[in-house]
C-alpha cells in the first residue's frame, strides 16, 4: 500500500474532506467509493456518506456506530 502515513491503515482525510469531496460528486450525480484499509478511514468514510468502500482490509469486527 502506498501512502503518505506510516502505514496504510491510517486514515488519509477528515471526515469533513471526504463528505465534501461526497458532497461535491453529488452536485454532479456521481457517486463515490473510498479506498480504504485501515477502520478508521472507513468509518469517516461512511459517515461521511460514500457509496461503497474498497478493500477494507482492517475492517474491525464491532457495531458500527
Amino acid at each position: 500500500m502506498l501512502s503518505i502515513a506510516d502505514d496504510g491503515s491510517a486514515p488519509q482525510f477528515t471526515e469533513e474532506e471526504i463528505r465534501t469531496i461526497v458532497e461535491t460528486a453529488r452536485d454532479h450525480r456521481r457517486k463515490v467509493a473510498a479506498h480504504a484499509h485501515g477502520d478508521e478511514g472507513m468509518q469517516r468514510a461512511i459517515r461521511a456518506g460514500v457509496a461503497s468502500i474498497e478493500h477494507g482490509t482492517y475492517l474491525a469486527t464491532r457495531p458500527w456506530p
